[in-house]
């Protein structure tokens, strides 16, 4: 496609072999002229593997995973205790309650400060993300980048110097990253219990068997008595020349996971929302598999250094809203239009509390909190 060769990687097994086991040769960023040179001077994780981009990753990489990391699950159930108040006080904002919690916690863990961005500065946060990642490969320049050089970008590169606005980059990368796509996340599982409510039934007896009937609210030390619940949660989420078996792979070739041909090839009815896939039969000990999961935040040397936050982030949201909330739905919707880049309402949500304990319960922890 344009000047670069494209390979689609269409099995689990090849995923492993090139991706995971050949990162070093296979798993570099394309280049991107608008959206990585353009517009973020080269200061983003979109970065090949320069001391620029080591240095970034490493700084994330104490954030996120480091041992500092021991302090997010507090975090996550701290932030979600403000989505189900907002929820309860605004259930007609539902999706921008998703947006504000995905924030609070990225900005808590990066900037060690609580939120304090109105509404709207959001809504405009949420508006230039959504605009940098449709910007991502929608230029014909990305393709062809023998073009002429713009005067803006090189305006741009002139006069840019210093590390505080690398930082700056660092910052919101991180931040509109780790809040956009929890956000997008929250949103396709919002669709999901519109569509299967049956499912959904089974996940939420599950949770009462384990909380109570509002009793108490879910916690991260939950989760291994809650694996259909965790199911629920994942059935929603080259830099040198390489030969492999026969196929000789040139310098430059970008590899593409197809997740669609992936899972695919790998599970029965993988159109159908089966959250069952995920459970281990009796015979096998019981409990959750974790195969492919790790796929859904890619692979390799360019994985997701928030994986973890944000399979707290998930598991928290989901079983606390499930536990607390009935979601039905307010009009026509289509099950495969999530409309991730609507501002407003992506599809029409009645969201209703359980119950007058329920309600109770998010009152009594959120006024004392």
């Amino acid at each position: 496609m344009g000047t670069k060769t494209w390979v689609l990687l269409n099995s689990s097994r090849v995923v492993n072999e090139i991706i995971a086991k050949r990162a070093t040769k296979t798993h570099e960023r394309p280049y991107f002229l608008i959206a990585g040179e353009l517009v973020s001077q080269n200061k983003r994780l979109f970065l090949h593997r320069t001391s620029a981009w080591r240095e970034g990753r490493r700084l994330l990489h104490q954030l996120l995973l480091g041992a500092a990391s021991k302090n997010h699950g507090q975090l996550v159930e701290q932030a979600s205790l403000e989505l189900l108040r907002a929820y309860l006080d605004e259930p007609k904002s539902w999706y921008a309650h998703n947006y504000r919690f995905a924030v609070t916690v990225i900005n808590r863990i990066i900037t060690n400060a609580p939120l304090q961005k109105s509404s709207m500065e959001l809504e405009d946060l949420q508006r230039v993300t959504s605009t940098f990642l449709v910007a991502i490969n929608s230029s014909p320049v990305e393709f062809f980048p023998c073009a002429e050089a713009s005067f803006v970008r090189e305006t741009i590169l002139q006069d840019y110097s210093g590390t505080e606005e690398q930082k700056m980059y660092l910052t919101m990368l991180a931040i509109s990253a780790g809040a956009d796509n929890p956000r997008m996340t929250m949103n396709a599982w919002i669709m999901a219990c519109l569509a299967h409510p049956d499912k959904m039934e089974l996940a939420r007896r599950e949770i009462d068997s384990v909380c109570g009937d509002a009793c108490r609210l879910p916690k991260l030390d939950d989760l291994q008595q809650l694996p259909y619940m965790c199911a629920v949660v994942k059935e929603r989420v080259l830099v040198e020349s390489l030969e492999f078996e026969g196929y000789q792979f040139p310098a430059g070739t970008e590899f593409l996971i197809n997740s669609v041909a992936v899972c695919s090839n790998l599970y029965e009815k993988p159109e159908e929302f089966r959250p069952e896939r995920w459970l281990k039969s009796r015979n096998d000990g019981g409990g959750i598999t974790h195969d492919l999961w790790q796929f859904a935040f890619s692979g390799g040397m360019r994985s997701c250094v928030g994986y973890r936050l944000a399979q707290k982030e998930l598991f928290i949201s989901f079983t606390r809203l499930l536990y607390c909330f009935e979601f039905l739905p307010a009009g026509v919707f289509n099950e495969t239009e999530l409309n991730p880049f609507d501002l407003g309402e992506p599809f029409p949500v009645n969201v209703l509390v359980r119950g007058k304990k329920y309600e109770n319960i998010i009152r009594g922890i959120t006024n004392h909190s």
